[in-house]
Formats: structure tokens, C-alpha cells, sequence
């Protein structure tokens, strides 16, 4: 998987970095979706789904867009109802 972890170690500079991303490259669905997960690790869900959400449209081929959407909202809703995944 081409994504990368270090929104867990760093989410702020990771959502600084994506933003950049973003700004050089508005299309780019890798840069919205590492924006997505970054935002998620820093607790703004909604921007998060946004982010990942529009990923999905930019590159509507690449199923780990679709991957990181489920993975955050399943671990989103486990966390709700206070299971372990």
C-alpha cells in the first residue's frame, strides 16, 4: 500500500504536507486522501470523509481511496460502540 503511517506519529505535519500537496497539485487524489487521514488523526472526522471522499471522485480507479474511507469510518465507528478491531 503506497499510503503512508506518519500521520500517526506527526498528524499536524502531515495535514501541513498534504495541504502543500494539495496546493501544487489541486487534483491529485493521493494528496486529498493523505489531507483526509491526517485530519482524521487530528480528530476533525467530517474534513477527513471530505478529503478522502473527494479522493475517491479524483481517482475513482484506485480502490485504496475507497480503503481508506472504510478503514476510517470502521475504525470511527468501533471506537463508538467500544469494540476492538
Amino acid at each position: 500500500m503506497r499510503r503512508a503511517s506518519s500521520e500517526l506519529k506527526n498528524p499536524l505535519s502531515s495535514a501541513t504536507k498534504a495541504k502543500a500537496g494539495i496546493e501544487k497539485n489541486p487534483k491529485s487524489a493521493f494528496w486529498h486522501n493523505q489531507a483526509g487521514v491526517a485530519y482524521d488523526a487530528l480528530g476533525d472526522f467530517d474534513i477527513a470523509v471530505k478529503e478522502i471522499k473527494l479522493a475517491t471522485t479524483l481517482d475513482s480507479s484506485d480502490p485504496s481511496n475507497y480503503y481508506t474511507l472504510y478503514a476510517r469510518c470502521r475504525l470511527r465507528w468501533s471506537t463508538a460502540v467500544g469494540q476492538e478491531l
